[in-house]
């Protein structure tokens, strides 16, 4: 058994699934982390979302986030989603490039 853990091979991938491993665990209590701080409760079916990236948007940030939701505009670094499905926050909420979310404010 101790033979295998001396093959590089054996060594090289162990260490890249535990990478992948901790930066799935990290993106996933980051993203718990940014939905208990926005107050959002997922007894509600449908949210409308204040979003604020951690980089300016682009094209592939809007049509990311029109998959989970209605754009109503943005602003700056703030993206307004309507109608958000509450099974899709944790998705939303794990994205690297998402820094927080807040309720909509009027909704």
């Amino acid at each position: 058994m101790m033979r295998w853990l001396r093959v590089p091979a054996v060594l090289i991938t162990a260490s890249l699934v535990l990478g992948i491993g901790l930066i799935e665990l990290k993106r996933s209590v980051d993203g718990r982390r940014k939905i208990a701080v926005a107050g959002l409760m997922a007894d509600a079916p449908r949210h409308d979302l204040s979003i604020l990236l951690s980089v300016p948007p682009e094209q592939f940030h809007m049509h990311r986030l029109q998959r989970w939701g209605v754009m109503v505009g943005a602003q700056g670094q703030v993206v307004r989603l309507r109608n958000v499905p509450a099974q899709e926050l944790p998705t939303i909420a794990r994205q690297p490039w998402v820094a927080a979310l807040s309720p909509l404010a009027g909704s």
